[in-house]
């Protein structure tokens, strides 16, 4: 098995940390052969030729090929594979509402004898846009490769003075300054990257740290997901829509720190989170307020079983033994 990817490794930036994480658990359980083409903006002769060298030495061979998509380069390169599967961390034509996009991404998906999608609705619009059904895979959820030993935050929960976490690039949560510092009965600590201060006195910026020390640093009772405003007026497009479809890393992370969720009732990790049965879904922020947390220690209880399999790449396993089981692997 050889795992190629395309990534920007930098020490703040929670990018490639999902990619890495893969690249990490394919390794030490399948013997996987890590094959990374560290991606730059230099577009000169040489850069041309190694990358050339690069993906010839990467795919011609009889092992199977896991690619981390999204996939930059042609469907030319690709086609140098002759067993192929893929992981999905983002479709960009969905993400963005680019039709030509996409429909260039679901072609070169169908390209692949296996697809690993995050979840059972991404898998439908897969198969929607013409992608058989069975050769998808569904992972239920990333991984979050970190130290076992996130601290079980055994402090006693007091809902009157209730701390969320959200975690990500605050520059791209519009809804943190959309917050009237005077409708919520919270606290939100923020950790990113930020740009601009921001004036809502109960959101408080904690600062950003290694996408791996990250869970270490949290401080709070529950992870918040949620993306694009504050209102529902942006439910049908860019970001907030996406998160139909997709399952956001920092889910991952969230649980991987021990910790119960708030997450939006339209999002396809919503399902997850009432089966595991981790955390509450609300349709709108100041729901929070109201939300009742007599069952908080049951849904802290349940995740910090699931945080020990995310910590330890329990679903890229999982994931990758139903694909090689059904013949696709080497």
């Amino acid at each position: 098995m050889r795992v190629v990817s395309q990534y920007v490794s930098t020490s703040f930036n929670a990018g490639p940390k999902a990619k890495i994480d893969v690249e990490k658990v394919l390794k030490k359980n399948f013997n996987a052969r890590i094959m990374t083409n560290h991606v730059n903006d230099r577009n000169n002769i040489m850069t041309k030729i190694k990358k050339a060298l690069f993906y010839l030495t990467a795919m011609c061979t009889k092992d199977l090929v896991v690619i981390q998509f999204p996939f930059t380069d042609s469907q030319k390169v690709l086609d140098l594979a002759q067993n192929k599967v893929v992981l999905i961390h983002d479709i960009e034509g969905l993400r963005h509402l680019k039709q030509s996009k996409l429909a260039q991404e679901i072609s070169m998906l169908d390209s692949f004898s296996g697809i690993i999608a995050h979840n059972s609705i991404m898998k439908k619009f897969l198969v929607e846009q013409g992608i058989n059904a069975n050769k998808i895979y569904v992972l239920e959820l990333f991984d979050y490769l970190c130290e076992d030993n996130v601290k079980l935050r055994n402090q006693k929960f007091v809902p009157s003075s209730l701390n969320l976490i959200y975690t990500g690039n605050l520059d791209k949560a519009p809804f943190l300054r959309q917050l009237n510092e005077n409708e919520i009965h919270f606290i939100i600590n923020v950790y990113g990257i930020l740009s601009t201060p921001l004036e809502n006195k109960r959101i408080i910026y904690k600062g950003s740290f290694p996408p791996d020390e990250l869970p270490l640093k949290l401080e709070g009772d529950l992870g918040l997901v949620w993306d694009g405003n504050l209102d529902s007026s942006d439910e049908n497009a860019g970001y907030k829509n996406y998160t139909r479809y997709n399952n956001p890393h920092k889910l991952s992370c969230y649980i991987a720190s021990n910790l119960p969720v708030i997450v939006w009732k339209q999002s396809a990790i919503a399902d997850f989170v009432k089966k595991q049965n981790i955390g509450y879904v609300v349709d709108d922020l100041y729901q929070i307020n109201d939300l009742d947390f007599s069952d908080y220690q049951e849904k802290k209880s349940n995740v910090v079983k699931l945080g020990e399999k995310v910590r330890n790449g329990f679903f890229t396993k999982k994931v990758f033994k139903d694909l090689l089981n059904e013949n696709l692997g080497e």
